[in-house]
């Protein structure tokens, strides 16, 4: 797996500012022979430009995508991604902090049986 800054297959980052410091979050996809990845990795700087650290590897957010960070009014942050849990899934879940989830995810839409993404046999 190894550190998600040094993976080429990233994709669907979001960028959030908060108290002085910029939050990155992106997608990594690997498939590879005999090894996959497929997780959420968060890093944080003080400049826009980097450079970005990890502040905790431990907590990557792994089978899920496309991640987005929400700010509500009342200044509680949500993240919305994809899960994958019996195809594919929007979660939302509550976070303590930038780095950090609080509480349990909840699934936010589902699509329905044999619909737009589904195996093709022609």
């Amino acid at each position: 797996r190894g550190s998600g800054a040094g993976d080429d297959q990233i994709h669907a980052n979001d960028m959030f500012y908060l108290n002085g410091d910029f939050h990155l979050y992106w997608s990594v996809n690997y498939w590879g022979k005999d090894k996959h990845a497929v997780h959420i990795v968060h890093a944080q700087s003080k400049d826009v430009l980097g450079a970005y650290t990890e502040p905790n590897k431990k907590t990557w957010m792994d089978n899920r995508i496309d991640p987005k960070i929400f700010r509500d009014d009342d200044g509680q942050l949500y993240m919305y991604m994809v899960r994958f849990t019996d195809g594919n899934t929007i979660w939302g879940r509550k976070m303590k902090n930038p780095a950090e989830f609080a509480g349990e995810p909840v699934c936010q839409f589902a699509s329905l049986p044999d619909t737009w993404e589904t195996w093709i046999t022609e």
